[in-house]
């Protein structure tokens, strides 16, 4: 599937999507760890938190457990 932008119709895929917005994450807060629930909340056009999780896992390194896990 793709994203795409309301105001200059531009497409990317939801993959690509994610990793720019962690990308802003790590760029504006360095010292915050990339969870899950954060980039949901972050990025609000990606409804399905599942979807995230995936993608963050393929190119992440996952530490942590359970609740308290972030990816590096």
């Amino acid at each position: 599937m793709k994203v795409v932008c309301e105001e200059c119709r531009q497409a990317e895929t939801v993959e690509a999507a994610v990793l720019r917005n962690v990308e802003e994450l790590k760029l504006l807060f360095p010292n915050e760890k990339i969870t899950t629930p954060l980039l949901y909340d972050w990025c609000r056009i990606i409804h399905s938190k599942k979807r995230i999780r995936r993608i963050l896992v393929k190119h992440f390194k996952l530490a942590g457990v359970n609740r308290w896990s972030y990816f590096e």
